[in-house]
C-alpha cells in the first residue's frame, strides 16, 4: 500500500533492482488504499512501480500491466490477501510472502496474531534473516524458500582493513 522510503522498501527496491539488471521481468506494485493517495516517487528504483487504484484495480488489470505468469510476493501479511485473491483468479501466478520481521509478535490484536500465524504455515515464505526462517519453519511448521539478507551497497561502502580496530 505504500512505497515510502524506509528500511522496508530500501530493501524491497534493492532485491528487485538486482533482479532486473540480470533480466527477471521483477517488478513493485503499489495498490492505492483509496484515491487521494500521496503517489510517491521512488528514484532509486531502476524500473516503475505499476500503481492501481485499489484492490478490485488490481485483481482487474494485473496480468495486463505486470505479467500473467510467475510469482507474486506479498511484501506483507496485510498484502497476503489480495495477491492469494489474484493467484486464485490466475493458476500460472504463485503467492509467496515476504517476512521481514515475526510479525505475529507484533500482532496488534490476537485475531490478527492468529491469522498470521496461519499464514506461515499456509503459503511459502521468504524471510530476511536465518533466526525468521528458523522460526517459521519449526514453530509454524512453515514451507520457506530461504533468507535474503540486507545487502550493502559496494559502490558506497566498502571492506577496509580492520587489524587495527575500528578508526572511528
Amino acid at each position: 500500500y505504500s512505497t515510502s522510503f524506509c528500511g522496508g522498501m530500501k530493501y524491497i527496491t534493492d532485491i528487485v533492482n538486482a533482479l532486473v539488471e540480470q533480466g527477471v521481468n521483477a517488478k513493485v506494485v503499489r495498490i492505492l488504499r483509496d484515491e487521494n493517495s500521496e503517489r510517491q516517487v521512488m528514484g532509486e528504483l531502476r524500473t516503475s512501480p505499476v500503481v492501481f487504484n485499489g484492490i478490485a484495480d488490481m485483481l482487474e488489470h494485473f496480468n495486463e500491466k505486470v505479467f500473467s505468469n510467475g510469482i507474486v510476493i506479498a511484501a506483507t501479511n496485510e498484502l497476503l490477501e489480495p495477491v492469494n485473491s489474484l493467484c486464485t483468479l490466475n493458476s500460472n501466478l504463485k503467492p509467496l510472502l515476504h517476512s521481514q520481521s515475526y510479525d505475529p509478535g507484533i500482532a496488534p490484536d490476537l485475531e490478527t496474531r492468529k491469522l498470521m500465524e496461519e499464514n506461515y504455515s499456509k503459503f511459502p515464505v521468504i524471510t530476511n534473516a536465518w533466526w525468521l526462517d528458523e522460526v517459521v519453519k519449526n514453530k509454524h511448521n512453515g514451507k520457506t524458500i530461504g533468507y535474503v539478507r540486507p545487502g550493502v551497497d559496494l559502490e558506497l561502502f566498502y571492506p577496509r582493513n580492520r587489524d587495527d580496530g575500528d578508526e572511528r
